[in-house]
């Protein structure tokens, strides 16, 4: 015989799907685990309207929960973890409200750029440029991408 699930939780778990939270949040949030989440959600009709996507694209109370908490100083990383959610996610709904997103390192130094510049100029290859320069090879790719560079890929 299969258990009942109490009420309160179904209720919890709906009004929780409802501002936008994932499975796996509710689960961790329920102390449930997201197969008993599925569950409940799929019995109701709740389920089926937020699949068809009627809510909104982000919680607008959770949306400004965070951009506040990341104006505060929090990390991406740090509130993604707490809400159980991607830090991609947390990085597009701030993005949407308008919040700068910076690099947690800070900005590559100006003299950083232009010698990674300079080098591409002179013809290194990414392998090259990230040896010089101590750079990892994907950042030196974004580098020379947000400054129209087309990265050199062998040497002829």
């Amino acid at each position: 015989m299969e258990d009942k699930i109490p009420l309160e939780l179904v209720h919890d778990a709906l009004r929780l799907y409802a501002q936008g939270y994932a499975v796996r949040a509710i689960a961790a949030a329920l102390g449930q685990s997201e197969d008993v989440m599925r569950r409940i959600l799929s019995d109701s009709t709740a389920w089926e309207t937020t699949q068809k996507r009627d809510r909104p694209a982000h919680p607008n109370a959770l949306a400004e929960e965070l951009a506040r908490r990341y104006a505060a100083g929090a990390s991406l990383e740090k509130l993604a973890r707490e809400h159980h959610l991607a830090a991609e996610t947390v990085r597009h709904w701030l993005s949407k409200r308008g919040v700068e997103i910076v690099n947690r390192y800070g900005p590559l130094p100006p003299e950083t750029v232009a010698r990674v510049l300079a080098l591409h100029d002179e013809g290194a290859t990414i392998r090259d440029i990230a040896a010089a320069t101590g750079m990892k090879l994907p950042n030196v790719t974004s580098l020379l991408v947000r400054h129209g560079r087309r990265a050199n890929r062998r040497r002829e």
